[in-house]
C-alpha cells in the first residue's frame, strides 16, 4: 500500500532504490538511529529483496525527486495483533527538513485509521536527539527508558501512542 503526503510518497522498495539506500545506509550517522553502516551495495540489495514484500516497510521518498531519502517501518512485535512499533531512519542529507515527522505522522495515521491498531510504540538511543524531537513532535508519549534492550544492549528511550491519544490529538485534522 502507497501512502502519499504533501512532499512524500511512502511506497514499497523496488529494486532501482540500491544505490539511494546503499547511499543512507554508508553514513555512519546511521548507527544514531540503531542501524549498520553498508560496507557494500550488495548490503542494500538484500535489505531491498527482504523488504519489498513486506506491506508495512516503505522507502520513503521524496515526491519532487522521486528519490528515496529514508525508510519506516511499521513492525508486528508479536506482542498483540492490534500493536506495533514503529522505527525510521531519514538520510542524513535530508535531515531538518520534516521529512521524518511527516513520514511517521502519514504511517500514525495508516495504523490507527486503517489498520485499526490500538497502539503504536517507538523507541530512540539516549543521544539520539534527532529522533527524540521527531518522537515529540508527533505526540508520542514517553514511558521509559529500557535499559540494555536495544540491538546492541545500549538503553532504549521508549514511547507510545494509543489510538485514543491519536483520536483526541488529530482528530481536527482528518
Amino acid at each position: 500500500m502507497e501512502i502519499l503526503t504533501k512532499r512524500l510518497l511512502l511506497r514499497r522498495w523496488r529494486e532501482t532504490d540500491a544505490d539511494a539506500l546503499y547511499e543512507i545506509g554508508r553514513n555512519p550517522e546511521v548507527k544514531a538511529a540503531g542501524w549498520e553502516v553498508y560496507a557494500s551495495r550488495e548490503q542494500a540489495e538484500s535489505d531491498i529483496a527482504v523488504w519489498k514484500n513486506f506491506d508495512d516497510t516503505w522507502a520513503i521518498v521524496r515526491r519532487d525527486t522521486e528519490t528515496a531519502v529514508g525508510w519506516i517501518v511499521l513492525e508486528d512485535c508479536g506482542r498483540d495483533e492490534r500493536y506495533r512499533e514503529m522505527e525510521f531512519v531519514v538520510a542524513a542529507s535530508e535531515k531538518g527538513q520534516g521529512f521524518a515527522t511527516e513520514a511517521a505522522i502519514a504511517v500514525l495515521r495508516h495504523a490507527f485509521d486503517i489498520l485499526d491498531m490500538s497502539a503504536v510504540a517507538i523507541c530512540h538511543y539516549p543521544d539520539n536527539h534527532a529522533s527524540r524531537r521527531v518522537i515529540e513532535k508527533c505526540g508520542f508519549t514517553y514511558e521509559g527508558t529500557l535499559r540494555r534492550y536495544s540491538r546492541h544492549l545500549t538503553d532504549s528511550v521508549r514511547y507510545s501512542m494509543l489510538k485514543e491519544e491519536w483520536v483526541a490529538r488529530f482528530s481536527a485534522f482528518i
